[in-house]
Order: structure tokens, then sequence, then C-alpha cells
């Protein structure tokens, strides 16, 4: 596997299927991987030590079925997965940034972050769109004003990370509250 330029990307930069960016500490890496028994390509977060330890996965539903994949800079700033045929798998999916004006950083905390360069701000983040895992300092939330949750899907099965059956979540009640639902039901 090829290492590109430490802990970030760049608009420059073509991050293809064979390349990791490992942040600053060498504790948490992104590339792509296979889940056993599949062949599918997914792009995700994991510990550096151990490629089996997924801690985040981007295309959970849109995997890749060779390893085609590559990660760039839309024209707006956004970080892209696109298939061989160009075809996008997976997007940051944020408004209103420039392609010069963005880079994508791995931190040693697992968070996958997109910065608005010239500031230095955060305007995406991985913690804010989990998979199956809680990291340290990743925070769940329920917006009561919009509806939004940030809580944690389980993988469909131990080859397929698209969500499965089973969400936890914060509930914003009275007294907030950690719900687990099966389904959609309260579990």
């Amino acid at each position: 596997m090829g290492c590109v330029d430490k802990d970030t990307l760049t608009s420059n930069i073509t991050f293809r299927d064979s390349d990791t960016i490992i942040s600053g500490r060498h504790v948490f890496k992104l590339g792509f991987f296979s889940p056993e028994n599949t062949t599918n390509r997914y792009l995700g977060v994991f510990y550096n030590v151990s490629e089996e330890t997924v801690v985040w996965v981007a295309n959970k539903a849109r995997p890749l079925r060779d390893s085609s994949g590559t990660v760039t800079f839309s024209r707006n700033g956004n970080l892209v997965l696109t298939n061989g045929r160009n075809e996008t798998l997976w997007s940051t999916n944020v408004t209103g940034t420039s392609p010069m004006n963005t880079s994508a950083q791995i931190q040693d905390n697992g968070n996958l972050v997109l910065r608005d360069t010239p500031t230095g701000s955060i305007i995406w983040e991985s913690f804010a769109h989990p998979s199956d895992v809680c990291l340290p300092t990743m925070r769940m939330t329920d917006n009561i004003y919009t509806g939004h949750k940030v809580g944690h899907s389980a993988w469909t099965n131990g080859s397929d990370p698209e969500p499965g059956s089973f969400t936890t979540a914060l509930v914003a009640l009275n007294v907030p509250q950690i719900f687990i639902w099966n389904n959609g039901q309260p579990h």
C-alpha cells in the first residue's frame, strides 16, 4: 500500500485503492478494504495495526465491485468516491466550498474531517455520520428543531456494512435517553 502525504489529502491528489493516509500518531488509517467473505471494496477508517477493525465506512450501501475506486475533490470542494465508470458512490455532500479551499485529514481519534483550508475550520466530519462503532470524543445528538439524529447502526452482517436492523441514538426527552431500535421499533 502506498502512503499519501502523511495524514492529509489535498485537491491535487488522487487517492486510489492501494493508497492510505495515516493519522499523525499512526493510530488510524484511511484506505480501502474488503470485509471477510466478500470481494466488495469499501472506503473506510480502521485502526492502523489491524485492517480488520473498521470504525467507519463511507460507501456503506454502495460497494465497489473491484479495485477501481478513487477519491478526489469535486469542483465544489467535496470529497468524492467514484468507481471505474466515474459514478459517484459517496460524497461528503457539503455546499458552498471550492476545491482549492478544502482538504481532508484523518485524525488520531479516528475522525475523518473535511476542512476549509484558509480558516482550518471543520466543515464535515465522519463522527457526524458514524457507522457501528462509538469512539472516544464522538457525540450522539438529537436536534429537536430539525429532527436530525446522530447515532449508530449495526452492519447487515459481518460481510456487509450496509445499515442493518439495529440502530441506537440519543432521544432528547425531558431526560435525554439512549434508545436501541430493531427495524424502527424500540428494543
